[in-house]
């Protein structure tokens, strides 16, 4: 039985901070943007990523690429 798993989708996620704890140590949410070309193209999400980051409020922490995946049995 040979499994494999198909790129189906993929999102930014900006992670950026919201706040923090009473132990004054920083949260963190991720704001995401869905509907990427699959496969993206790392530089230009990197480039869009930067641009979004000019508007948002929050200080952006890393941006994230999150892909979801078809597992299928290629064995029947």
């Amino acid at each position: 039985m040979a499994i494999n798993s198909v790129l189906t989708n993929e999102k930014l996620a900006i992670r950026v901070e919201s706040g923090q704890d009473a132990q004054g140590k920083k949260l963190y949410k991720d704001v995401t943007f869905n509907h990427l070309k699959t496969p993206a193209n790392p530089a230009d999400v990197y480039a869009v990523a930067e641009e979004l980051k000019k508007v948002m409020i929050q200080p952006a922490e890393g941006y994230y690429v999150i892909g979801r995946y078809s597992l299928v049995n290629d064995g029947q």
